[in-house]
This record gives C-alpha cells, sequence and structure tokens, in this order.
C-alpha cells in the first residue's frame, strides 16, 4: 500500500487533463488581462509554470496534452488574436518552451516515483518458509503392513 501511492499520482490521468485545461484557460484569461499580449514571452512563463505544477499531480500523458492545449491557448489567443492560431516565430517558440518544459517535467517526475516506489533496491534474498511437524493422531499406534505380516506368519508356524 505505501508504494502504490508513491508510485501513482495523486490525480488520475481522466481528471489531470481537464484540471490541465482549466488552469491553462485561468492563467490565459489573466494574462491576456493583464495586457500581456504584446510580451509574449512573458504570456507563455506562466503557462510553463503549470506545466511544470501539472506534471507533479497528474499522468504524463494528461502533462502533455496539456502542453499541447497550452499551445493552441498561446498561438491562439495570446499571439494570435480572437482564436485564429497564429504559425509564427513566436508561437512556434512558445511551442519549444512548453514541450522542452513538459517533456523535462515528466521525465523527472518519473525518476522520482521510481526511486520512491522502492525500484533503485536490490530485493531481499528471498525467506524459505518453514512447515510446522505434523499432527500425529491420537489414539494406538498404527502398525505397518510388513509388522503385520511378520506376526502372523509367527502364529502360522507356531501351529
Amino acid at each position: 500500500m505505501r508504494n502504490d501511492i508513491r508510485r501513482n499520482p495523486p490525480v488520475p490521468g481522466g481528471f489531470g487533463f481537464p484540471l490541465g485545461a482549466a488552469l491553462g484557460v485561468l492563467v490565459t484569461i489573466v494574462t491576456v488581462g493583464m495586457d500581456a499580449t504584446g510580451h509574449p514571452v512573458l504570456a507563455v512563463l506562466p503557462l510553463a509554470v503549470s506545466v511544470a505544477a501539472l506534471a507533479v499531480l497528474t499522468t504524463p500523458a494528461a502533462t502533455l496534452g496539456a502542453a499541447v492545449l497550452y499551445w493552441f491557448l498561446v498561438a491562439g489567443f495570446v499571439d494570435g488574436r480572437e482564436g485564429q492560431v497564429s504559425l509564427d516565430a513566436t508561437s512556434m517558440r512558445a511551442a519549444a518552451l512548453l514541450a522542452l518544459t513538459a517533456v523535462a517535467c515528466v521525465a523527472v517526475m518519473a525518476a522520482v516515483r521510481w526511486v520512491l516506489a522502492g525500484h533503485h533496491r536490490v530485493p531481499a534474498a528471498p525467506v524459505q518458509p518453514s512447515l510446522p511437524e505434523p499432527r500425529r493422531a491420537p489414539g494406538p499406534q498404527r502398525v505397518s503392513a510388513a509388522a503385520t505380516a511378520s506376526a502372523h506368519n509367527a502364529t502360522a508356524s507356531s501351529t
């Protein structure tokens, strides 16, 4: 149970991606509201921090999917306007920064989860199970077939 908690992320991917999408939309609204459209690099940095936070909380697939969504938000609402995606040098730099952040954070979190799960330790030597002695039935002792046969032969030869 202890290793299961450390190995699995706290938020499963089915909830992690919608959480990342909501976080990305919120960060984009705040960024556009603070008039960061004139400074696209400043608009991408909060989203890169969101990708890093998402990598800690959820699965790699949800993190990478959210990074792609974040690029569409930057290219469509920060760099491009009114939701029209622009494919210029600024949006490509944003894509590179978000992709690099996502891959690096996913790799680091995978390594951290692997170490915390205990995979780095050498497994202990297997313990040989010890079995208890079988119980003996109470009552008269059983006589083996050979003892019975020799007793029968002894009585038959005496008659």
